[in-house]
């Protein structure tokens, strides 16, 4: 049994699943830091989807040592620790709190970079991702958490057909600029829904 020490509250869900163990879905509240740290266990943390908002680490990255302190600081929006340990991390963007767009949280997983730039290498480096594995939690690993696994989340024959073309390769970029790309498409169900051109 492997844990993962995080000062982000969790919220449990439990879906109806045939397979066991049971996957186990956490989401974060809009207040994701609290005093003490939690630690989450499970026979199979692999079974574990936890759900979290990227962005709000450049955000809150700006006050949080100030607020709860270095120490636990180091376990706040713990991207690095929980993909580490097996968990499956689905990402979003806690809309409409935070900037609904993927490729702000993109950036923001990858670089860390708080808001106010004071954080230039990142805040909390260690726990930084990489833009392959941020790709990984807003496409797979959300439709893992929504177990729709077997048909969204990837772009393979039989599968849904939701996906967006966008201006620049995020992985042959400076992590930096990720958030100057642009959506030029977007497809739903095979179906063009936005389209710049």
């Amino acid at each position: 049994m492997r844990s993962v020490k995080t000062s982000v509250r969790p919220q449990f869900f439990y879906r109806e699943n045939t397979t066991w163990p049971p996957t186990i879905v956490f989401s974060t509240f809009a207040s994701r830091i609290v005093s003490g740290a939690i630690a989450v266990r499970s026979r199979s943390i692999s079974t574990m989807s936890a759900s979290m908002q990227p962005y709000h680490a450049i955000d809150d990255g700006r006050w949080a040592e100030r607020v709860i302190g270095a120490e636990r600081s180091q376990t706040t929006y713990a991207f690095r620790s929980l993909i580490d340990s097996g968990a499956h991390v689905a990402l979003g963007s806690d809309w409409f709190v935070a900037p609904a767009s993927p490729l702000e949280g993109i950036y923001a997983a990858v670089t860390r970079r708080t808001l106010d730039d004071r954080n230039p290498d990142g805040w909390v480096p260690e726990q930084k991702i990489t833009v392959e594995e941020a790709l990984r939690g807003y496409t797979y690993e959300g439709a893992y958490a929504a177990f729709e696994e077997d048909r969204k989340g990837m772009l393979k024959v039989g599968m849904l057909a939701d996906m967006v073309l966008i201006d620049r390769d995020l992985t042959a970029i400076a992590p930096e600029t990720i958030r100057e790309a642009r959506v030029l498409k977007t497809i739903v169900g095979g179906r063009v829904v936005f389209s710049r051109y």
